[in-house]
């Protein structure tokens, strides 16, 4: 019984390991996400481009949440009435002018796209 124990949880064990690599994305799946967002059209492109938006608008939303409450200083200061196609756009923008970086984490790329895209002035930051 011990020993049936002990490969349920060495099992287990690697099954969340295994989620855990799998919620790595890149710039490229970024990207490949992000473009079907602005084609659009089939139910294939508006899956994948929810996938993109939602990625997009909760790094956006956790530097809000984490600037305003003073956790960290601000890293880009977009205009307030900006809508969640245009962010979606300044990624794609950015991803497409830096073909060599795609290999590298989608979070790091999206937060360099809107620091490069949505500069603070000196007094906010």
């Amino acid at each position: 019984m011990k020993k049936l124990i002990l490969i349920f949880l060495l099992a287990t064990g690697l099954l969340s390991f295994g989620q855990a690599q799998a919620s790595f994305q890149s710039g490229s799946d970024l990207l490949e996400r992000c473009e079907a967002q602005i084609e659009g059209g089939t139910n294939a492109n508006i899956a994948l481009g929810n996938v993109c938006t939602g990625y997009v608008m909760g790094l956006s939303d956790t530097h809000g949440t984490f600037t305003h409450w003073k956790n960290m200083d601000k890293k880009w200061c977009p205009p307030d009435e900006i809508h969640s196609n245009q962010l979606v756009r300044v990624v794609v923008k950015h991803l497409q002018e830096s073909p060599e970086k795609l290999h590298l984490d989608a979070g790091s790329l999206v937060a360099n796209a809107f620091n490069t895209a949505f500069p603070c002035e000196e007094e906010t930051i």
